[in-house]
């Protein structure tokens, strides 16, 4: 129990510094604390927008934001999370050398002279082909999306035409066989005619973990799950604000339809609308 104590602390500490730096203007970095499912308890973790490619802007944000993380990378070194090291390694690359004393370099070689990490891998399998315990944590990743109804979500998942895997539990993504009401649901408020004949497939389930963002996996899994459709129509669907995967679903040739229209899941308070999409590679 002192240990889960002492990581509610860590965790509350490092959201006090959110306020920090939104009054410092610095909103490109957040701080939060995701449930650890192997250790039962919260666990630190970061998300990071791109900022614009402006000299005095990166200068203001990577001093504030260089030795803020350091007692997060040495939280992460204590629990062996090389996963989130190496995102913040990533992170570190794209700060001036100076941000840093070689002092803490040298404490912290996982983050500043890391061995080479294998590349996460993606794979994609039907459901048949996946094992009782792959299946449960495709299901586990889906959940904390938060976006999904729990309910007959297994099925769902064995239901799916491909499930997309990036190895290390870093991210899923699915190619979905939709049901007829939910696609008819979709088609009337959204605006969009989708017949099963034009848009077999729905791409969806599109996650990465908190800790591997940043690396563009997004891109990766949408592709790899495109890929799997065989040039059949594909629609997807997307929270309204997240831009990011707009961008991703774009750069695989989506295009974006119809009006946006309310989510039904008023117990997610952050989904106030979707946005449609429409795959135009369809053959």
């Amino acid at each position: 129990m002192s240990e889960e104590k002492e990581r509610l602390r860590f965790c509350l500490s490092f959201d006090q510094r959110n306020l920090v730096f939104f009054r410092a203007d610095l909103r490109h970095f957040y701080w939060f604390a995701e449930t650890d499912r192997a250790k039962g308890g919260p666990t630190p973790a970061f998300y990071y927008d791109q900022m614009a490619n402006d000299p005095a802007l990166l200068r203001n944000v990577y001093s504030f934001l260089g030795p803020a993380l350091i007692p997060l990378a040495l939280r992460y070194k204590a629990d062996g999370n090389t996963t989130a090291l190496h995102a913040l390694n990533g992170l570190y690359k794209q700060m001036p050398p100076e941000v840093i004393p070689p002092n803490v370099k040298m404490a912290l070689p996982e983050v500043f002279a890391p061995t080479v990490m294998a590349a996460p891998q993606l794979v994609a399998r039907t459901p048949d082909a996946c094992s009782e315990g792959q299946i449960d944590q495709f299901v586990k990743l889906v959940e904390a999306g938060g976006e999904v109804t729990s309910e007959g979500l297994v099925d769902r998942v064995r239901g799916a035409a491909s499930l997309i895997f990036l190895t290390q539990l870093q991210g899923i993504a699915a190619l979905k066989h939709p049901q007829p009401g939910y696609r008819q649901t979709v088609s009337t408020k959204s605006g969009v005619p989708l017949s099963e004949a034009a848009f077999p497939f729905e791409l969806g389930w599109v996650f990465v973990v908190p800790a591997a963002r940043g690396n563009r996996y997004a891109n990766d899994l949408v592709r790899a799950a495109v890929a799997t459709a065989g040039g059949r129509g594909i629609f997807a669907t997307s929270r309204e604000d997240n831009m990011p995967m707009h961008r991703a679903l774009e750069k695989f040739g989506f295009a974006r339809a119809g009006q946006c229209y309310p989510s039904e899941r008023g117990d997610y308070k952050f989904v106030t609308g979707g946005v449609k999409y429409s795959h135009l590679g369809r053959g």
